[in-house]
């Protein structure tokens, strides 16, 4: 998106105010995933002897599992194990646990589009009912460059809770503009599966 785009979607905003104030959102989202990357709630790759714990075994059983092949470990940039518990014991530590929700996000730019809005929550509810899960929908009216929305910081925060299993949203750009990367990057730390649509952004996804 150009200069002119950016001072659209911020009401006239000048480019450096814009440049600002994206600048200003990456920061708030590079916090949150500090903030879940070192959140102990529900973390579930975790090092040899919580995996052991969990397993109700000794580390020692948990490396003889893991050499013999009927286990896997994880290594870090640092080369250490983690164990993905989810894998190991997916009735107690799944996605789809009863208490990690589904939430499907919908966005646009203007009252004007709200029209677009109803539509967008339209597929993506038939898209979860679909598929059989039990979900709710948050909604956002205002532009993709406002980290400061109503339903997104709600979304965050219930993300680095532990309380969202599954993000669905019809485009990446309904998230953010920019910095939708960093999104999925909590969500990834925090073992939430997220599910895009569509990856072409059409009409709807502007601004």
């Amino acid at each position: 998106m150009g200069i002119a785009g950016a001072q659209q979607e911020q009401g006239g905003q000048d480019p450096a105010q814009a440049a600002v104030a994206v600048l200003e959102g990456i920061e708030l989202l590079r916090l949150n995933l500090y903030i879940a990357s070192n959140h102990s709630r529900k973390v579930y790759k975790v090092r040899i002897g919580e995996a052991a714990e969990a397993l109700r075994v000794s580390p020692a059983t948990v490396r003889r599992w893991e050499i013999s092949g009927k286990i896997t470990a994880e290594r870090t940039p640092g080369g250490q194990r983690r164990y993905d518990l989810s894998a190991l014991l997916p009735d107690k530590f799944s996605i789809d646990s009863p208490t990690r929700r589904t939430v499907a996000y919908a966005r646009v730019a203007s009252h004007d589009q709200s029209a677009d809005l109803e539509r967008q929550k339209q597929v993506l509810e038939l898209y979860c009912a679909k598929q059989g899960w039990t979900f709710s929908v948050v909604a956002d009216l205002g532009s993709g460059m406002n980290y400061h929305k109503k339903g997104l910081k709600q979304l965050l925060r219930d993300i680095i809770a532990g309380d969202i299993g599954r993000l669905v949203i019809a485009h990446k750009d309904r998230l953010l503009r920019f910095g939708a990367e960093l999104v999925f990057a909590i969500c990834e730390a925090k073992q939430v599966e997220v599910v895009i649509l569509s990856h072409d952004p059409g009409p709807q996804d502007c601004p």
